[in-house]
């Protein structure tokens, strides 16, 4: 179950948009994204918005968050709210757990994907495929969750997209060279501990379930991320990387309410949320500068953190360099 959980929170982390390609990710050195300045009388919060996929190859000019860093007494890290499920920390049962799981990645009784996906969705499956890796047959016995997956990776790859920590890593190494800086982590993680006997039923359960109603609706809006939206998600990454924020309001998405791929710890995001909003009021009342990394749709959602923020009489702005 950990690891059927913790492969699906990867394809959800990459699986939010998808598409054909028609502009160049941008390359050479770049401003870097705009941070947005929440203030409370001459008490600041910069924050440096999050994005899931950046260009591969960026190179961005980190001068000023060193400098907005080195200034600051605390730092917010990107927070995090997941749900996981783990092994007592036997090595028998760990090894017993790892076979699973490579067992739980396959299709049961040597079915393909071809045998369980309804044939439309196949055929656009199997288009993804020629494209991101027409020369891997094995992916067609995957299960459809660790089928997106190496698609994700793949896509990205060809698509010259890196992961986050290409930033985050510059930004985490600055406030290491900060002594006296604290930092105020307010993610949130709720562990489970399960038995192997519960770990094999639950495996067995799924693999032998046909893909219902729900899991069509979620897969079919994941295959339908790499044939249109990961256009959008490019385009996103190039806007950021360059530091354009009036284009980057403009293109951020907003949340979906269509959204068919169920979140699976809303009462834990919930908390996260809840948990970071009280560290940045109490940074913004005790600490002349703070510095905070903040997923981009909470920093530009209705809905999101920075407007709960502003909604509570704290003034907010976009500061482009």
């Amino acid at each position: 179950m950990f690891a059927l959980l913790a492969a699906a929170a990867f394809t959800n982390a990459f699986a939010q948009s998808s598409g054909v390609i028609d502009e160049v990710v941008v390359v050479g050195r770049l401003p870097g994204p705009p941070l947005w300045k929440v203030s409370n009388g001459d008490h600041v919060l910069w924050i440096f918005p999050h994005i899931g996929v950046v260009p591969k190859e960026i190179r961005w000019e980190s001068g000023r968050v060193e400098r907005l860093i080195s200034g600051s007494q605390e730092y917010l890290p990107m927070p995090t709210a997941t749900s996981i499920a783990t092994i007592t920390p036997n090595p028998i049962k760990l090894v017993r757990a790892y076979a699973l799981y490579k067992e739980s990645i396959k299709l049961p009784d040597g079915q393909t994907l071809a045998d369980v996906l309804p044939p439309p969705l196949y055929e656009r499956f199997a288009a993804v495929k020629a494209r991101y890796l027409p020369r891997n047959d094995r992916i067609e016995q995957m299960a459809p969750t660790e089928a997106i997956r190496r698609l994700a990776n793949a896509a990205f790859d060809s698509e010259k997209l890196g992961p986050p920590m290409l930033i985050t890593s510059t930004i985490d190494k600055f406030v290491r060279r900060n002594d006296t800086i604290r930092i105020t982590d307010v993610s949130v993680m709720r562990v489970e501990t399960v038995e192997i006997s519960e770990l094999r039923q639950f495996v067995e359960a799924t693999s032998a379930a046909p893909l219902d109603d729900a899991g069509t609706a979620c897969l079919e809006h994941k295959i339908t991320y790499f044939e249109t939206t990961l256009r959008e998600i490019r385009h996103l990454a190039n806007v950021w990387a360059q530091g354009l924020a009036d284009e980057l309001v403009a293109t951020a998405s907003q949340p979906d309410d269509t959204e068919p791929c169920a979140d699976p710890t809303p009462e834990v995001d919930a908390k996260m949320r809840e948990q970071w909003l009280a560290a940045a009021e109490a940074a913004l009342a005790n600490n002349r500068s703070t510095f905070a990394v903040l997923g981009l749709e909470d920093v530009l959602s209705p809905s999101g953190m920075v407007a709960e923020l502003e909604a509570r009489g704290y003034t907010v702005e976009v500061s482009a360099r």
